[in-house]
């Protein structure tokens, strides 16, 4: 992390400082990070987890763009097999995630 960005919280910032999401953010890379435990991307989530590297360092690794794109790919495959009322059942879902990490 550069001078700069010491004392800052580069998840909270990622997020625009709100904190729901920030927490979800936190959780979804710690899950990463465990799944990756042992190898350099594992060690680099960690590295941001723990505020010595930034958002913006993670998001330029090559190894974790790959794996965010290939996310996303499997999400739209899956997305595209959905009715109309299985997406707004998980649209509602997300919503009452969203809802309960905001309390």
């Amino acid at each position: 992390m550069t001078s700069e960005q010491e004392g800052s919280d580069s998840v909270a910032e990622f997020v625009d400082g709100d904190p729901a999401a920030a927490r979800q953010l936190r959780a979804s890379l710690r899950v990463l990070a465990d799944h990756y435990a042992g190898e350099p991307l594992g060690g680099q989530i960690e590295q941001v987890l723990a505020g010595r590297a930034s958002m913006r360092e993670l998001a330029g690794d090559p190894e974790f763009a790959a794996m965010a794109h290939e996310g996303m790919r499997e999400f739209a495959e899956e997305w595209a097999t959905k009715t109309d009322s299985e997406k707004a059942a998980l649209i509602r879902q997300g919503q009452a995630t969203a809802d309960d990490l905001r309390r």
